[in-house]
């Protein structure tokens, strides 16, 4: 009879929760007490029976009526539970017992199973019934009572969400434009995003001036589940400060100016305090030593950067004398070479024999050496001057070898690339692409004679 009034039971729930749905006037929710200053609500609309106060539960009341239980929440505040609290709940897939529930009655998750006739009295108390627990998983806090009387009953058991929450994270180190430290909490992961945690309190590879939200939560630990995540830090990134770049090139010398090799984004300086946008520094003294300096201009993403190492440059005594400087290189593929430009210059492959406006030499073969020299163009009945020192390329060897970024050229590119690999940014797919002199290793050393080749130093990047 008893079973059969748990399968009548669960069936008026269903009932109860089909008028539910289909006449609104009836009650989502009913409460009681169980227990001094204990009350329960059992919530039809979700099948959670909550249980909230301070003290023991000491009856079960919701045992009698006709509910649908999923779930069982007991508050912090429940210190334990009578015997035989919850045997009547047997749809129950999920109870959370608080750390501070210490007095746990015996048999509170067993119902009667096996129903036959006996002799006994409405023929529930006969042999032929057994008992066993129904299917539910206790949550609560590792190595607390609920735990250990889990693992004694043989009930499933796991670690309750951390009921603690985090403040939110802050920031007292101050960012680099890309990257932000959080201040690091013990026992704590962290994230963008609320979702996704990592354990490192470094967020790396974000865009300067950019706002962000970053989250902490309490980490598993042998107690608890993870807590919920805090509410965000909104932080916006700041200005990125770049690096200082290399000391500037000159390009052209007379006695009077100097002109430096122009490059976008950046700002010069004749002396290190005064900076302007143009390359070209006039009003100079015959014969006189000057320092120039180059940095990288600020934007509305970047600080300006340090300045560069200095270039010392020494103006010509003759007043008629020009000195030119060899070319730079751009860019070097196995067909082809392409220099640095400049308005007014010429630019040769054969020793000065033969000029051109144009900056790249097509045409090429691969792994051979070609010789370049610049001159300025004669102009409105001004000759041509002097041709510069001239500068070796070898012709890319091998497909691929320095084209780190595949783009077909080796270039700029490639080399800020090679930093990358250098940090561990990057991870190369074939280190022969980089490995110039075939030790089978990418290092600083191969690092340097790309650079190298691209300022005209060597002729060739490989052996």
């Amino acid at each position: 009879m008893k079973q059969f009034k748990k399968v009548m039971a669960v069936v008026c729930s269903l009932c109860i929760v089909l008028s539910v749905l289909s006449f609104g006037a009836v009650a989502l929710t009913k409460t009681g007490t169980c227990g001094s200053g204990i009350t329960w609500t059992y919530d039809y609309s979700t099948g959670i029976l909550n249980i909230e106060g301070s003290g023991a539960i000491t009856s079960a009341p919701f045992n009698n009526e006709a509910y649908a239980v999923t779930k069982i929440i007991l508050s912090d505040g429940i210190t334990g539970f009578c015997a035989n609290a919850f045997d009547e709940l047997p749809t129950a897939k999920y109870i959370r017992i608080p750390a501070a529930a210490t007095s746990l009655g015996a048999n509170a998750f067993y119902y009667d199973v096996g129903f036959a006739p006996t002799t006994g009295e409405d023929g529930d108390d006969g042999a032929a019934n057994a008992t066993k627990h129904y299917s539910i998983t206790i949550y609560g806090k590792g190595g607390s009572a609920a735990n250990t009387y889990a693992t004694n009953n043989g009930i499933p058991f796991a670690l309750d969400f951390n009921p603690n929450v985090p403040a939110a994270p802050t920031v007292t180190i101050a960012d680099t434009g890309t990257s932000v430290t959080l201040n690091e909490v013990s026992g704590v992961e962290y994230s963008m995003d609320g979702v996704n945690f990592q354990a490192s309190n470094i967020f790396t590879g974000l865009e300067p001036k950019t706002e962000y939200n970053f989250y902490q939560r309490y980490a598993l630990s042998s107690e608890y589940d993870v807590s919920a995540p805090s509410e965000p830090l909104v932080y916006k990134t700041s200005r990125m400060t770049p690096a200082a770049p290399e000391a500037p090139v000159a390009i052209k010398i007379t006695s009077t100016s100097v002109t430096l090799k122009y490059i976008d984004g950046y700002e010069y300086s004749k002396g290190g305090s005064a900076y302007q946008a143009s390359s070209e520094f006039t009003s100079l003294t015959p014969g006189t030593e000057y320092k120039f300096y180059c940095r990288k201009y600020a934007t509305d993403t970047t600080t300006t950067s340090p300045r560069s190492p200095v270039l010392k440059v020494t103006t010509t005594s003759d007043t008629s004398a020009v000195v030119v400087t060899k070319p730079n290189i751009i860019s070097v593929t196995q067909s082809s070479v392409t220099l640095y430009g400049l308005d007014g210059f010429e630019y040769s492959i054969d020793g000065g024999a033969h000029w051109q406006r144009m900056t790249t030499f097509t045409g090429l073969e691969a792994g051979h050496e070609y010789t370049f020299c610049q001159r300025i163009a004669a102009v409105d009945g001004t000759p041509a001057s002097v041709a510069s020192e001239s500068v070796t390329v070898r012709t890319s060897p091998v497909k691929g070898i320095a084209d780190l970024n595949d783009d077909g050229e080796i270039n700029a590119a490639d080399l800020t690339r090679f930093r990358k690999v250098l940090v561990g940014d990057i991870v190369l797919g074939d280190i022969a692409v980089a490995d110039f002199n075939y030790d089978r290793v990418v290092n600083v050393v191969d690092f340097v004679r790309l650079k190298r080749y691209l300022a005209g130093v060597v002729s060739r990047i490989d052996g």
